[in-house]
């Protein structure tokens, strides 16, 4: 009896010994299974408040390698710091929360249509100075919103706009909507001024200032002051009513981020 006594505490010792061991890895496996919610992971840029009460802003990356996933990051948030620096978004900055989504290319760079092709995961190209989704990278991108919509940020939430940065040198840049827009790290995005600028027409609506007349706010096709649609701001801070990229467009400013980076926005 004493035997299958001490038989049995020895069996209870070993499993006790045995769960110990085990369960740190177990709650280690469980936090990464939590942590690890989308097919890439999430950096929190900003976040000053509720999702749904704040505007969501996604900036992902094409052309960073898994090794360069650091460089991503500095690279995301040094842009949308320096975007931040600008009005309206420095008054409006407790308003907005920003994300970065680490996404992996295979090589790195930028495409150039009838050029090279490196493999990136959205394979965006270059087509004159304004890059694209090509091969399918719009549905990816719209597939990696709805992950970061439905498992990642505050219930309900949503995400207002995405800001595809690629990993290439050059002055490349482009708003493709209200959803997407693109920008890489050449020289005059240093510190996001493009991003700034591209961001802003999706976010914004605005028009470039240097090309013809579009239905944009910020142009128009008359220079009468009453008929401008920017009437009522004559004035504040310097707007008015000037030529734009043809005799018959005009703007509010020969000195605007819409017309020449690094400007303010009127």
């Amino acid at each position: 009896m004493e035997k299958r006594t001490n038989r049995y505490k020895i069996t209870l010792f070993s499993l006790a010994v045995l769960f110990v061991i085990l369960m740190p890895w177990n709650i280690k496996a469980s936090q990464e299974a939590m942590t690890q919610k989308t097919t890439f992971p999430v950096q929190v840029i900003q976040k000053t408040g509720d999702d749904n009460e704040n505007f969501v802003i996604l900036i992902m990356g094409d052309g960073y390698t898994a090794d360069q996933q650091d460089q991503f990051l500095a690279d995301a948030a040094r842009k949308a710091q320096g975007m931040l620096t600008w009005s309206p978004y420095k008054e409006y900055s407790d308003h907005i929360n920003i994300y970065a989504m680490q996404v992996v290319s295979n090589e790195q760079g930028i495409g150039v249509y009838g050029g090279k092709r490196p493999d990136t995961y959205f394979h965006v190209t270059v087509v004159g100075k304004a890059s694209q989704f090509a091969d399918g990278g719009t549905d990816k991108a719209r597939t990696l919103r709805s992950e970061l919509e439905e498992k990642y940020l505050d219930a309900g939430a949503s995400v207002g706009t995405i800001h595809i940065l690629s990993n290439a040198d050059g002055s490349y840049g482009a708003s493709t909507n209200s959803l997407f827009s693109f920008s890489v790290n050449g020289s005059d995005n240093v510190n996001g001024t493009v991003m700034t600028h591209e961001i802003s027409h999706s976010i914004g609506g605005l028009a470039d200032e240097y090309e013809r007349y579009t239905n944009k706010a910020n142009t128009s096709d008359t220079s009468d002051p009453d008929a401008v649609k920017w009437s009522k701001l004559l004035g504040f801070r310097g707007t008015g009513i000037t030529m734009a990229g043809t005799e018959t467009a005009f703007a509010p400013s020969r000195e605007c981020m819409m017309r020449w980076l690094g400007q303010p926005f009127c």
